[in-house]
């Protein structure tokens, strides 16, 4: 089961962003993959490489 908003261009989707950032970043808010963290776990930055060696 999926929320999909009714205004997806101005909520649903990261219009700036490439195609398997949009497919991994709902993943990264809700289950915390793609994350790399630093500082000991005080900020997280997105893991491209992850997200690149991900079959999507």
């Amino acid at each position: 089961m999926a929320f999909v908003s009714e205004d997806r261009r101005g909520v649903g989707l990261l219009l700036g962003e490439r195609i398997d950032w949009n497919i991994t970043f709902t993943a990264m808010q809700t289950q915390n993959l793609f994350l790399k963290p630093l500082l000991g776990g005080l900020l997280y930055l997105r893991d491209d490489a992850a997200i690149g060696s991900s079959a999507f």
